[in-house]
């Protein structure tokens, strides 16, 4: 993203939702500090690039709140 990284981009979206808007990360840095920092921007959960993609599905599934079948081919269509 040209300009703005995923954290600055969550704390906007955390500014703009006043929080309703549950936020993802999905990144390859894996310490700590980008565990807190993602958290203190917004984050709700944050994944490794190497995740599987049914993980993906059910956090997704989770922040959702129970997707159905249709919803959920979908989104494994995407990944």
């Amino acid at each position: 993203m040209p300009g703005m990284g995923g954290l600055d981009l969550a704390g906007k979206i955390r500014d703009l939702t006043r929080g309703r808007t549950a936020v993802v990360f999905l990144t390859g840095l894996d310490s700590d500090e980008t565990y807190y920092e993602a958290h203190q921007r917004g984050g709700a959960y944050l994944l490794g690039k190497s995740e599987k993609p049914q993980k993906v599905l059910d956090v997704v599934d989770y922040l959702a709140g129970h997707l159905d079948e249709a919803e959920r081919r979908l989104l494994r269509e995407q990944l």
